[in-house]
């Protein structure tokens, strides 16, 4: 799946180049900041949907008094 992405990542930035696109590189900083709010995302996923987990692992709710904003 990667490589057909690649191809047509290819394909679709020769077309655009064609057309007289510029295209510019982003600065190490944006780079570096983008790969933290990612990580940073993707843990808070992760935690919310081990709390939705344990959440839904709980019996009913109601009757155990769970509520998901205090597990």
């Amino acid at each position: 799946m990667l490589a057909r992405y690649d191809a047509q990542n290819t394909q679709a930035l020769e077309k655009l180049l064609k057309t007289g696109i510029q295209v510019h590189a982003y600065s190490q900083e944006i780079l570096e900041a983008a790969e933290k709010a990612s990580f940073e995302n993707m843990m808070n996923l992760q935690l919310k949907t081990l709390i939705l987990k344990q959440f839904m692992n709980s019996g009913n709710p109601l009757e155990t008094g769970c509520m998901l904003g205090t597990i």
